[in-house]
């Protein structure tokens, strides 16, 4: 492995090794097949089939699961892949847990988005001494790859109340942030920018989307077929920063108030959970008193993440106040990331005025 020159896929490339996928799907498949059969022959022997322990060490193990995370599933079957494998392992009772493996499988289960287990875990490796920094990142890996299926597949006619509560990661980071503290895990900055970031990985809801046009089929002569493009009406003006000043009060579809765009977007009984959930958890993480950790102040990758979790759940004037107002007043300069989430929230919404004056 490793000194293959030519793969046809060039997705097999894996840091600084060209894996072959084929080769170590076969290899799992076959170790799960030897397990398997010998499961079976110790249902109807007394000798256990001729299994030997070393099949099922504690390294072997570690390096099996090492094998399935490079046989590039995706998260939805690699899912169940890993669930497979680890409880064919655990029926057979042959494997103690180590330190190695605890974290190997933390790896795998947070890869496959397995968020329970991975919680799991971590509650385990409270017994160990903290030597692996990347164990709370697997964590939120494991929130990211669950949000996989509902960023790809989300249905937006249903409305941010009934979307999965995947889609809320709140009471997650409360329980990595629990665990870090009892380990003694100091909370970094760019940490918390992570851990803000989840809030935006579930996908863009209805409010932070406009199609504008649609693609049609129409038929042609013979069995050809025409595609040609129907533009559909422009935004809601309430949706586009340009066509309201910062002070003037609308009301929107089945409102009576009258507010402006940004006091709106503040009002928790009008936007989604999500959005009021991250800004809790980002105040929380300011004034302190969440998961034990002393009040933090955050920084440039901090309120990016901010503004992007604005941007996908449609609160634009939020993210613009975070732009001209909150960065200053801390001293942040914008970055490309800055510039870049607000420009493509722009975009989706065709506000070129806008997008000009950013630019």
């Amino acid at each position: 492995q490793g000194k293959i020159n030519k793969i046809a896929n060039k997705k097999e490339r894996r840091g600084k090794r060209n894996w072959d996928i084929r080769f170590c799907r076969k290899a799992v498949r076959n170790y799960q097949t030897v397990l398997e059969q010998w499961k079976q022959s110790r249902r109807t022997s007394n000798d256990g089939g001729g299994f030997e322990d070393d099949m099922v060490t504690p390294s072997l193990v570690s390096l099996v699961f090492s094998s399935l995370l490079r046989c590039n599933w995706p998260p939805k079957e690699l899912s169940k892949r890993v669930r497979d494998l680890e409880k064919l392992i655990g029926t057979l009772g042959k494997t103690s847990m180590t330190d190695e493996l605890s974290l190997k499988l933390l790896e795998a289960n947070g890869k496959a988005g397995n968020v329970g287990r991975t919680l799991s875990l971590l509650e385990y490796r409270k017994a160990y001494a903290p030597k692996y920094p990347q164990e709370f990142m697997y964590a939120l890996q494991a929130i990211h790859s669950a949000s996989l299926e509902l960023r790809l597949n989300r249905n937006n006619f249903l409305g941010d109340h009934r979307q999965p509560s995947i889609d809320n990661p709140t009471r997650f980071l409360d329980a990595i942030l629990v665990n870090m503290h009892q380990r003694k895990v100091p909370l970094e900055n760019h940490f918390a920018a992570k851990m803000l970031e989840t809030y935006a990985c579930s996908g863009r809801a209805a409010k932070a989307m406009h199609a504008h046009y649609k693609v049609v089929m129409k038929p042609s002569e013979g069995t050809k077929r025409r595609i040609s493009m129907k533009w559909n009406d422009p935004p809601p003006y309430y949706k586009v920063p340009s066509e309201i000043s910062h002070d003037q009060e609308i009301t929107l579809p089945g409102r009576e108030e009258k507010l402006t765009k940004l006091e709106w977007e503040c009002r928790e009984d009008y936007w989604p959970r999500p959005l009021a959930a991250a800004f809790s958890f980002s105040d929380s993480l300011q004034n302190g008193g969440v998961g034990g950790y002393a009040p933090m102040e955050l920084g440039i990758d901090g309120w990016n993440a901010m503004i992007k979790v604005c941007c996908h759940r449609g609160a634009i004037w939020r993210a613009l106040q975070i732009f001209r107002e909150t960065m200053p007043n801390r001293n942040l300069e914008p970055n490309a990331k800055t510039y870049l989430y607000l420009l493509q929230a722009l975009a989706r919404l065709g506000d070129v005025p806008t997008m000009r004056k950013l630019w």
